[in-house]
């Protein structure tokens, strides 16, 4: 079975190689540790005066304990296990640097929080979406960005179009996987912005509005078959009434017709010939 070694037993070590006291130290490395850190537990809490801490290259699986740290500004986390950022709030108020690539980070819930930040690097991580992206817009200062490796990034590197949508979604943003974020993407993105389909604007609208114009659109086309069918039936009813009205008519000729005939028989109508008739006899 695989033993970890415990913190006590790291700072034990560090001070040893040092010459230094842990609870004075501005810098502390404790960078690979054999066997593997695998906690970050409360004998942190001493570390009180560090400023840069790095515990890269161990089996951490979660962030804790950094209450302590009032003067932190650079956390290196760096291959790791680690699974989310929670736990980083505790040095929300310094923290300018947080450098946690390599790990199995899905969910950037409470990055926000971090005030100072300036520089995050998290690549070959586990973020996929762009919701949990967007979260970074939450950091006041966030200026400097690695995110290669990412499931996000590899998908929208592959389609062209990874630059250009970090800089339209992040403005702030000065340098982007090593690289400065120049004008140019940033106009590049909004004329992409502007030919971009209607459809492929709608699935980058994070705040749902998608489906309400989709519900909109429904609900219109509804409203118009009905209309459309209340028209047909009134034109049938209309109809039916104009073949009736005519049928009528008709009915009312006919009786007519057979009402004259009746009232002028046959008899009546020979009677002028047979009085020329007798005329002529006389």
């Amino acid at each position: 079975m695989w033993n970890a070694m415990s913190m006590k037993e790291a700072v034990k070590q560090w001070e040893a190689h040092t010459q230094q006291k842990i609870s004075t130290a501005v810098e502390i490395k404790l960078i690979g540790i054999c066997p593997s850190l695998d906690k970050m537990d409360t004998v942190m809490l001493s570390f009180i005066a560090c400023e840069k801490l790095s515990l890269s290259s161990n089996n951490i699986e979660r962030i804790a304990n950094l209450g302590s740290m009032k003067h932190l500004k650079i956390l290196s986390l760096g291959r790791n296990s680690i699974k989310s950022i929670s736990g980083i709030e505790a040095v929300s108020e310094t923290l300018e640097e947080l450098w946690i690539s390599y790990n199995q980070i899905e969910k950037l819930k409470g990055i926000g929080m971090m005030k100072k930040l300036r520089v995050l690097t998290m690549s070959n991580n586990l973020v996929r979406e762009w919701v949990e992206f967007m979260r970074l817009a939450e950091v006041p200062n966030l200026k400097e960005l690695v995110f290669v490796g990412n499931p996000l990034e590899e998908r929208c590197t592959s389609e062209g179009v990874w630059r250009s949508e970090v800089v339209r979604r992040l403005p702030n943003l000065a340098k982007l996987d090593g690289q400065q974020c120049m004008e140019t993407e940033v106009n590049l993105s909004d004329a992409k912005t502007e030919l971009r389909p209607k459809s492929a604007e709608s699935e980058d609208n994070e705040d749902g509005s998608k489906f309400k114009n989709s519900g909109d659109e429904d609900e219109q086309e509804i409203e118009e078959e009905e209309e459309e069918e209340e028209r047909e039936e009134e034109e049938e009813e209309e109809e039916e009434e104009t073949e009736e009205q005519n049928e009528n008519e008709k009915n009312c000729i006919e009786s007519q017709m057979e009402l004259s005939v009746t009232s002028n028989p046959v008899t009546h109508s020979l009677e002028p010939v047979t009085e020329e008739i007798g005329l002529k006899e006389e």
